[in-house]
């Protein structure tokens, strides 16, 4: 526990490291919230069933490609494989 404690002093003094966090967080939450409005317009426009739907429009994609495109990432460069994904993201 105090070495734990410890790692997180160390993080907060670091100004860049707090920036990063920081914004992970935003990213994170901005990510959520996008899906779940995208849940409550669909269960508004069509209730239970088309809130269903759209969750499994989203969630099927990562489930189908997750197993082909990780051994590719195994392969590539983590910043590569970061920008690629980054990228297909805003493109669709």
């Amino acid at each position: 526990m105090r070495q734990s404690l410890a790692v997180f002093r160390g993080l907060c003094r670091s100004g860049m490291l707090v920036r990063v966090l920081l914004a992970w967080l935003l990213f994170v939450l901005a990510e959520y919230a996008v899906w779940i409005g995208m849940l409550v317009y669909a269960y508004a426009h069509g209730g239970p069933t088309m809130a269903g739907v759209i969750a499994v429009a989203q969630l099927v994609p990562g489930i189908v490609a997750a197993p082909l495109l990780s051994t590719m990432a195994d392969r590539w460069s983590p910043t590569l494989v970061l920008i690629g994904s980054l990228v297909a993201q805003a493109v669709s």
